[in-house]
């Protein structure tokens, strides 16, 4: 079975709550198309596909509350991806920053092993802050898990993009090339370039809710 899902009507909490709670996802809502007692209600579809139900199972996501905690799992995982985060200023900016964002972390066995912070910038765009995972980690679908979360907590938070900053095509570093396939591939698509916003071309990419 590749996927499974339900249908129900917006005013039936109990079902969206059940559906929500199992891993799945807002797939389609249909307004004001259920009548009753004197109501309009909407229709709405949550589903959940084996791939996401199996990274769901595989590996499980905490929000983190604490800041120093926040501060700790991102120096950890920041300072083990020098490919990524090799000039101790920025890497710096980024860890003292997430300390005041919402952060998603996987663990395995308590260790901290990947984390996404996320930044609120309009009413209708939350930001992919940082994102990282241990070396050791990495092609373990940790990253995939973390952007399956990340979309989850902005539709239930009613955001409607997603969006991410990183280096553009025209830098030649082949870990950002990494990193622009990896967004890609989870069907972020190229926004805008701006080459005098960082001291490199940045790529903004989005992904609609």
């Amino acid at each position: 079975v590749p996927r499974i899902g339900l249908t129900t009507w917006s005013g039936n909490k109990r079902m969206i709550k059940a559906a929500t709670e199992s891993g799945m996802s807002l797939e389609a809502q249909i307004r004001l198309v259920r009548y009753y007692q004197g109501q309009y209600y909407d229709s709405v579809r949550y589903g959940i596909t084996r791939k996401e139900f199996e990274l769901t199972h595989k590996w499980s996501v905490s929000t983190i509350n604490d800041p120093i905690e926040r501060k700790n799992i991102a120096k950890t995982i920041l300072n083990d991806l020098p490919q990524w985060f090799g000039i101790p200023s920025s890497t710096q900016t980024y860890i003292d920053e997430c300390q005041h964002m919402t952060m998603l972390a996987i663990k395995d066995q308590g260790k901290p092993v990947g984390f996404i912070s996320l930044k609120f910038t309009k009413k209708t765009t939350l930001e992919i802050y940082v994102m990282g995972v241990l070396s050791d980690y990495h092609r373990q679908q940790i990253g995939s898990r973390l952007i399956l979360e990340s979309i989850k907590y902005a539709k239930i938070n009613g955001y409607q993009l997603l969006q991410v900053k990183t280096l553009d095509d025209k830098h030649p570093d082949q870990h950002y090339a990494l990193t622009r396939k990896f967004y890609r591939h989870h069907e972020f698509i190229d926004l805008e370039c701006f080459d005098s916003l960082w001291d490199d071309p940045c790529l903004i990419l989005v992904k609609a809710l």
